[in-house]
């Protein structure tokens, strides 16, 4: 099956795989007989094995089944599990009514010493008994780690690789030094859309327009204050790898400003040239570029890595100063991995979490003394990846189209996007939202909502955002009910957004003719007056985000209004009465009264300072954070993953009082981009309804080299 998927095309390699996916799980099925039917393990697996990507498991087939794996039985043969007289530890589990893999596990105890562990179950070990392997993978680690620490007392080699006992720190006590910034630019760039696109404020889009700020800093070990003028420094792709301690060589960040067009109040022009004043001011500044301090306040924050009485600062627009932080915050980051002082996998991603992880504060908002260590140690904490929500917009106009209708819009949608994006070795990339085709309702024998939603399940994605709110609550109340039916009975979380668009009235109206308002999460925004939707809770169960609120409070950049947040105020004198009533609002709701979740998009609310307060607020109301994407390129959107990373709740903090995991964040807005400044482009970093962080800190880190590139 495998040889005959690499051979075909696309699709008869999604049909193999599906089909092998069937196989497999029908085999594992029948192997376990009775032994999951209580637990349910099984049904569970099979449910993630058929929801999978068609072609990911053609690819894996390929590439990951045994039977193309090479074979180590000589390597193992020659020599053991002994390397230069140092032994390698090796458990091998398997199922005890496995007996093909019973046959392995002998031979191997028998030839190399193995330790072999007969756990429950038959094939599908993880499954059906995944407490076995979990503990047989927590002794191994310990005794290793336990073997690496009696050798290491003796002063004598390690005989295996050292692993961390502990979540590592983000960096040691003493950030590394001599680090100069030389040079910025910033740079304009224009990104063509798929197709023109209507948004919720009545802007219609053509292209994306951004500023990318890139930093570059070298690492000369002297101080500003011996330093002649800053000049600009030339640095080949990898050149921060080639020199010893990476002294004398440089480091690049970047990020990008991308403003959109009736939300931002501040325009692309206005905000390139904020950017243009703020890195020259950072630039000549007489302080040298270093991370805010460990128990700096959110307003502290919100003014880094500027001064906080600056005059760049102060007139810094929300878009421009998230890419001046985020911007910096990258550069610092590669001048810790190049200098071995960030013990993280994921240095960007955990530097991050350091800087926006809420810890408990005194009257003045300070860290405690003692805190920091545990700031460290939640930091080190960092998943792997971020998960995705699928973004199901509404119809331009509410229309209701036939079955048949539906069915050729969505071929000649796929068809057209297979012909014009080809992805890198041959897979077309289909988009999750064809801007052109703006998912009306059809009959109720089927359509093109159905028929995405359905597609967008089986590729892996478990919560869905319907945008609704242009139609009257009755139109739009049976969108919601098509949708929930297509996934009856399925694991998914739905979410919906209506922008502020009805009254208290018209949203009690929707509610009545919902048929499962018990699947919904929660709705965005649903009402026109904010004040009123705890109201609508205690009414219908109804738990709200808020999206709009969080921009009324900090949209504008105000130092002031980062302050109040971060102190729990309800408003502020200084501040416009409508900032006062979004901060009352959010002083006042918690999960008692149906709040659900603060939905962010960071560069709309004015930077990290702001992020951090929200963490903060969120963590006490008993609310997720959802990170929003605003049709931004790669580099934005790379950014925005790792901070929802960097803002999700530690292994050790609370999740929230949403039902669904914390981590499915609205960024697959990339699919209306019809080019993306990331090469490869950021979809094709997304792997399935998931984003690998690795992937996007590399990507950022090739991005940074090759402007410096092309702008030389």
């Amino acid at each position: 099956a495998a040889a005959a998927a690499a051979a075909a095309t696309t699709t008869v390699s999604a049909a193999v795989a599906t089909a092998a996916a069937a196989a497999t799980t029908a085999a594992a099925v029948a192997a376990a007989g009775s032994r999951a039917e209580g637990d349910g393990s099984i049904e569970r697996m099979m449910r993630r094995r058929l929801g999978c990507c068609p072609a990911r498991l053609a690819s894996a087939l390929l590439g990951l089944s045994p039977g193309m794996a090479p074979s180590l039985w000589g390597w193992l043969t020659a020599d053991g599990l002994s390397r230069n007289g140092e032994s390698i530890p090796l458990v091998y589990l398997y199922g005890k009514d496995d007996s093909k893999y019973a046959q392995i596990g002998e031979r191997l105890r028998r030839e190399t010493g193995a330790l072999v562990v007969a756990s429950g179950g038959g094939h599908a070990v993880l499954v059906e008994d995944s407490a076995t392997v979990a503990a047989q993978i927590s002794n191994l680690a310990t005794s290793i780690v336990s073997v690496r620490s009696s050798v290491s007392a003796t002063g004598a080699a390690l005989p295996v690789s050292a692993l961390p006992v502990s979540a590592p720190s983000v960096r040691s006590a003493e950030p590394a030094s001599g680090l100069v910034l030389s040079s910025f630019r910033v740079l304009r760039r224009s990104l063509p859309l798929r197709a023109p696109l209507s948004l919720a404020r009545g802007t219609v889009l053509q292209r994306r327009e951004s500023a990318v700020l890139l930093l570059t800093a070298s690492r000369a070990g002297k101080t500003r204050a011996n330093r002649q003028r800053p000049v600009a420094i030339s640095c080949g792709s990898g050149g921060a790898e080639a020199a010893a301690g990476g002294l004398g060589v440089c480091v690049r960040g970047v990020a990008e400003a991308c403003p959109l067009p009736g939300f931002h109040r501040e325009t692309i022009e206005e905000a390139a040239s904020a950017l243009e004043a703020a890195a020259t001011e950072l630039l000549h500044s007489p302080e040298s570029l270093s991370w805010p301090a460990a128990n700096a306040t959110p307003a502290e924050l919100h003014c880094w890595p500027l001064l906080s009485n600056s005059a760049a600062s102060l007139k810094l627009p929300p878009s421009a100063r998230l890419a001046l932080q985020l911007a910096a915050a990258h550069l610092l980051a590669e001048n810790d991995r190049i200098s071995g002082v960030a013990a993280c996998a994921l240095p960007f991603t955990c530097a991050l979490r350091r800087m926006l992880t809420p810890v408990e504060e005194g009257e003045s908002g300070r860290l405690r003394e003692g805190e920091s260590g545990r700031v460290r140690q939640l930091a080190g904490a960092v998943r792997s990846h971020i998960s995705l929500n699928a973004l199901l917009l509404q119809p331009s106009t509410p229309t209701v189209t036939t079955a048949a209708t539906a069915v050729t819009a969505v071929a000649a949608a796929t068809a057209a996007t297979a012909a014009a994006a080809p992805r890198k070795g041959g897979s077309p990339h289909l988009p999750l939202v064809t801007p052109a085709i703006q998912l009306p309702l059809a009959s109720s024998s089927g359509g093109v909502l159905v028929t995405h939603v359905l597609s967008l399940w089986r590729r892996g994605y478990r919560s869905f955002k319907l945008k609704i709110g242009k139609g009257s609550p009755t139109f739009e109340a049976a969108r919601v009910n098509e949708a929930r039916r297509a996934l009856r009975g399925l694991p998914i979380c739905l979410r919906l957004d209506a922008n502020r668009q009805w009254s208290l009235v018209e949203a009690l109206l929707f509610f009545g003719e919902l048929e499962f308002p018990e699947s919904i999460e929660y709705v965005e925004e649903l009402l026109s007056t904010p004040e009123d939707l705890p109201e609508l809770f205690f009414k219908t169960g109804l738990r709200f985000a808020l999206d709009e609120t969080l921009a009324d409070a900090l949209g504008g950049g105000e130092t002031e209004a980062v302050r109040a947040l971060g102190a729990g105020e309800a408003g502020s004198p200084s501040l416009p009465p409508a900032t006062c009533a979004a901060l009352a609002l959010l002083a006042r709701a918690d999960a008692s009264c149906g709040l659900a979740a603060y939905v962010l998009k960071p560069a709309l609310l004015g930077g990290l300072g702001a992020c951090a307060a929200l963490r903060a607020r969120a963590q006490r109301a008993g609310a997720v954070l959802v990170l929003s994407a605003a049709f931004e390129s790669g580099v934005a959107l790379a950014h925005l993953a790792l901070l929802a990373e960097a803002l999700a709740p530690a292994a050790s903090e609370s999740s929230g009082g949403g039902s669904c995991e914390p981590s499915f964040h609205g960024l697959n807005t990339f699919d209306a981009l019809a080019a993306d400044l990331l090469s490869p482009p950021f979809a094709v970093l997304v792997d399935g309804a998931h984003v690998p962080l690795g992937a996007c800190e590399q990507a950022l880190r090739d991005y940074a080299e090759s402007a410096a590139a092309a702008d030389a």
